[in-house]
């Protein structure tokens, strides 16, 4: 899945490649920084529905500090339908420990740096650490602390006012019925 998306993130970066050289040189000449890609576009942005136009973004967003050591969700611990509700095994355990992060890793920027290459959509997995109440990303382990990647996108938002970012908030685990931030 996560190759998937490193190809995804290489595609939109062609598209918009493609729009600035093509499109941009044609309409208007046309120049833009990928942080701010939207607003530099305005002009051909404006009469578009939002299905009419490719939104760069990224999967598995606060992924990015994921290693070796990271603590794993409560998902990566369901080890029940390998087991039989038996012990895990030790190798397995170890197998997940030193194997998983890598593979759960799926972005190596942080979300602003994300935001300033060009990505407007933003797929944020949310979970709630119960031992402390906080809010983090997660892919099956702890990824950033959600609380402070808001407060970033917040900023970001602030310092580009044209720029338009979807958050996607779809899997949130652990969390009683309400999510406060």
């Amino acid at each position: 899945r996560c190759l998937l998306a490193t190809w995804y993130f290489i595609l939109s970066v062609t598209i918009l490649a493609f729009l600035k050289s093509s499109i941009g040189a044609r309409v208007a000449n046309i120049d833009y920084d990928l942080d701010s890609w939207m607003g530099s576009l305005s002009s051909l942005l404006k009469n578009k529905k939002l299905s009419e136009i490719v939104i760069p973004g990224t999967h598995n967003s606060g992924s990015y500090p994921i290693s070796i050591g990271s603590r794993q969700t409560g998902e990566m611990l369901d080890l029940s339908e390998f087991t039989n509700g038996g012990p895990i095994n030790p190798r397995l355990l170890h197998l997940i420990k030193t194997v998983g992060p890598g593979w759960a890793k799926c972005q190596e920027l942080s979300i602003v740096d994300q935001l300033k290459m060009g990505n407007r959509y933003l797929d944020l997995r949310v979970f709630c650490d119960e031992q402390t109440g906080e809010y983090y990303n997660e892919h099956f382990f702890i990824g950033s602390n959600l609380s402070d990647e808001l407060l970033h996108i917040a900023q970001f938002m602030e310092d580009h006012v044209e720029e338009v970012v979807i958050l996607d908030m779809r899997s949130v685990q652990n969390c009683n019925d309400s999510l406060v931030i």
